[in-house]
């Protein structure tokens, strides 16, 4: 037992994509994320939660397992694109994870306030995803890829506005 809360604290550690400008939780989500440690199918079942269909409610294609939902998804994809093209940075054709979407921003070009912008963007696309994908699971309800990509963009700009001192943002 030891070791395993040694290895935890150890991964937890190594985690330094901590972003002050989003909320804890989203934080939060995000090293999960990145650690496949999120509730998706593929996870629940390995847990032994008795499932009867691991694929993907979106497309239905692939087992769901944290990359797929937040990255590999062609839903995911097409938002993930337009928030490349929005924020200007070029979108990753080689394989697309959580921890390469986490990691785009180290390559992102500009200064290390920019880069925390782009963090923030990226970490909210995340988080946005991942709720879209709850409301077609629980609720039965699809949430159109214009309108996710609208609530990346509106929540991103609230969130840098309001914990930030950036207050001329527009």
């Amino acid at each position: 037992m030891q070791i395993a809360e040694a290895t935890r604290m150890e991964d937890a550690s190594e985690w330094r994509h901590w972003n002050n400008m989003v909320p804890s939780k989203v934080n939060l989500f995000c090293w999960r994320a990145e650690h496949n440690k999120i509730p998706t199918k593929r996870a629940l079942a390995s847990r032994g939660v008795p499932l009867y269909d691991l694929s993907c409610n979106r497309c239905g294609v692939v087992e769901e397992d944290a990359d797929h939902v937040i990255a590999r998804c062609l839903f995911a994809r097409a938002i993930w694109w337009q928030i490349c093209r929005w924020i200007k940075l070029p979108f990753p054709e080689d394989g697309l994870s959580t921890y390469g979407l986490i990691n785009l921003v180290k390559d992102a070009k500009g200064s290390k306030e920019w880069k925390k912008v782009i963090g923030v963007v990226i970490m909210t696309a995340m988080w946005e995803i991942w709720k879209s994908r709850n409301e077609k699971v629980f609720n039965n309800r699809s949430i159109a890829i214009e309108r996710t990509v609208e609530q990346i963009k509106e929540n991103s700009f609230l969130w840098i506005r309001c914990r930030t001192n950036l207050c001329n943002l527009l």
